[in-house]
């Protein structure tokens, strides 16, 4: 649970230290919950033994003992929800003031039609967040004098940077569950007066589909328009997947059969028939545009929403990434990142499966390192260290994970399909290494690149021009903003 709603509202130090009081109250009642929960959990485990070696009065005073520090967690996180709630109103009213106006700097959308120039001042808000792109779009938009707020959980354990911080404690039960609600309560008024809104996903805070459907008609009320990413699983994803051949292969499908596994049968539970297809739906349909970030997606939704949708590369901030030259390998090192929840979708199973072999076959001449879930900025050191990534197996197009390390120079084994190049309209500059989604496919790739390592240097270069040239973060964000004003000007 996050004690205070951490709304960033720039340097008017005067309206923060107004405010600042019921901060640090709310500081106080967070660590007063947490010491009644840890408490409670210590009496609960410590009357258990008791009660084995004692009688029932024991148990009854355990029982009792417990009951009182549920009520008194429960009196506590009322007074939190009131307090945050108190504040949000607070914050809302002194949004008012001068200090507090978001303002652009001086620059706008500019169009020329003959001789007339029209300029728009542009106020976004993006909602959401996958792979940092948010937060890179965001950098982008600013760099050209946009005033951008982001509102977002940090994508879990990744935690990326945002403006607005909404995370939800999952291990709080019902309680984290109303203390998320009043915090979105809160922080709604807030999320309006924007020229443009733009959905990371139809999941875009931690609700349920049908609660988020009152939040989405709110959101798209109160601002001039909405967009829709389609960045990542959803409905649309899912039946172009499971219903149609327009992939050879995909997440959902291999060798002309559906692929059997515990992730695949709870997301086409949830998209394919249940309450968030439904969502998907609603907000497809109602939204001004939908940007998609891959081919995948973009083949996904283009035979439903051809009139509104865009194909835009996702951006890579390379002014803050910095390109490691190969010069010479002698030891090959290579990186991946593994999420133990999401191997067997992903399939770095079965490229971790043919890296080992290759090891086994070559131990002196390459290095595995292995990553798992661990932060962005432990994540990006771990990286610069190494010179071949492997990405996602069964993908046509690198996402944001393997882009991030093209731009330091690290050379692709993964999803570098036709679809991906012709998408961006790149004809010569082709450095990802591709595979098939099978294992053999996997280790031919590795150990060539072991054997014929003198590849690496050029295929690194490529890799940094190749970034430069269609993933640069503002290139992207201005075909942003073209396509979010084009029916405007």
């Amino acid at each position: 649970m996050t004690a205070a709603l951490p709304l960033k509202l720039g340097k008017a130090a005067d309206g923060r230290e107004r405010y600042a009081k019921l901060g640090g109250i709310a500081q106080k009642i967070h660590g007063m919950v947490v010491d009644v929960d840890k408490s409670q959990a210590y009496t609960s485990q410590k009357h258990r033994h008791e009660f084995v070696a004692d009688d029932g009065q024991q148990h009854g005073d355990a029982l009792h003992t417990a009951k009182e520090a549920r009520v008194f967690q429960y009196v506590v996180v009322g007074f939190a929800a009131l307090v945050f709630f108190v504040r949000g109103f607070c914050l809302h009213i002194c949004c008012k003031d001068k200090f507090f106006r978001l303002k652009c700097r001086n620059f706008a959308v500019t169009r020329e039609n003959g001789n007339s120039r029209k300029t728009i001042f542009m106020k976004i808000l993006l909602i959401g967040e996958y792979s940092n792109v948010h937060w890179t779009l965001a950098e982008g938009l600013r760099k050209l004098g946009h005033s951008v707020t982001v509102v977002s959980d940090g994508d879990g354990w990744k935690n990326y940077p945002r403006d607005i911080s909404l995370k939800r404690n999952l291990s709080w039960g019902r309680a984290g569950a109303l203390l998320y609600g009043l915090r979105l309560l809160a922080l709604l008024p807030r999320l309006k007066g924007y020229d443009v809104v733009q959905l990371i996903n139809p999941i875009f805070f931690s609700l349920k589909a049908e609660k988020l459907i009152p939040v989405y008609r709110k959101i798209a009320r109160n601002n001039k328009r909405i967009f829709l990413g389609a960045f990542g699983m959803d409905r649309y994803y899912v039946k172009a997947c499971v219903d149609t051949d327009i992939f050879r292969y995909s997440d959902f499908k291999l060798d002309g059969r559906l692929r059997q596994s515990q992730d695949n049968t709870v997301w086409y539970r949830d998209w394919y028939e249940g309450d968030k297809g439904r969502l998907n739906d609603l907000i497809a349909n109602n939204c001004d545009g939908i940007v998609s970030g891959l081919y995948e997606y973009d083949a996904a939704y283009r035979p439903y929403f051809a009139d509104k949708l865009t194909y835009i590369p996702f951006p890579i901030n390379t002014d803050k990434i910095a390109a490691h030259e190969i010069q010479r390998v002698d030891n090959v090192r290579f990186f991946i990142g593994i999420q133990m929840l999401r191997s067997q979708y992903k399939g770095t199973d079965i490229m971790l499966r043919a890296l080992e072999r290759v090891k086994r076959e070559f131990p002196d001449l390459c290095t595995i390192v292995k990553v798992e879930s661990v932060p962005y900025a432990e994540y990006q050191r771990l990286l610069d260290s190494c010179h071949v990534m492997l990405d996602q197996l069964y993908s046509y197009t690198p996402a944001m994970n393997a882009l991030l390390g093209m731009a330091k120079g690290l050379v692709i084994v993964g999803g570098g399909e036709p679809e991906n190049y012709e998408i961006l309209g790149e004809d010569t500059l082709r450095p990802i290494v591709n595979v098939e989604p099978n294992e053999q496919s996997v280790y031919e790739a590795l150990k060539d690149l072991v054997v014929n390592k003198d590849r690496i240097p050029k295929l690194s270069r490529q890799s940094v021009e190749y970034i430069r040239k269609h993933h640069d973060y503002v290139k992207v964000a201005q075909r942003y903003l073209d396509f979010w004003t084009k029916e405007q000007l």
